[in-house]
């Protein structure tokens, strides 16, 4: 019994955005990557919004222990004990079954949630990726916590 090599980009979207970078030298535009994304990702971060997140996690990033919860596993043990905050979710995850009942969860917790699109605007402070991301309000960067989720609740 070997190990069965996964060719690059297999099923993983993250790294087939990454390797097409790679090749042409150039990264992928804001449509390309929405294009890449799974059918369930609605509603979609516009390009505007998205600068947003990310500025939102480099201000949370700065405590990252107290201000987020990233990753599949702690993200949805936060969202069992009722952490409050935003929910980003990746809509590049493959398999779409890691993380297709996170928007039920939140919608019944009544928790704002968006998706973004590709794991890598997940990222910030030491967090290289993550699938799924929780920003919980904190006083310091409250304002822009406020402004992002107005555009969530605006998104159609």
């Amino acid at each position: 019994m070997g190990k069965i090599k996964e060719e690059p980009g297999h099923n993983d979207t993250a790294n087939l955005n990454e390797s097409r970078t790679e090749e042409n030298g150039e990264e992928l535009s804001y449509e390309e990557r929405v294009e890449l994304c799974t059918a369930i990702a609605k509603p979609m971060s516009s390009q505007k919004t998205l600068g947003r997140i990310r500025k939102l996690i480099k201000k949370a990033a700065k405590d990252q222990k107290k201000n987020l919860v990233f990753g599949t596993k702690s993200t949805q043990t936060a969202l069992r004990r009722g952490t409050v905050g935003i929910v980003l979710i990746s809509g590049a995850v493959r398999p779409v079954e890691t993380l297709c009942h996170i928007p039920g969860i939140c919608e019944e917790k009544e928790l704002p949630y968006i998706y973004v699109t590709c794991n890598t605007d997940l990222s910030g402070g030491k967090i290289a990726r993550a699938p799924i991301m929780i920003i919980k309000p904190n006083a310091e960067y409250q304002e822009a916590y406020d402004k992002l989720r107005e555009d969530i609740r605006n998104t159609p």
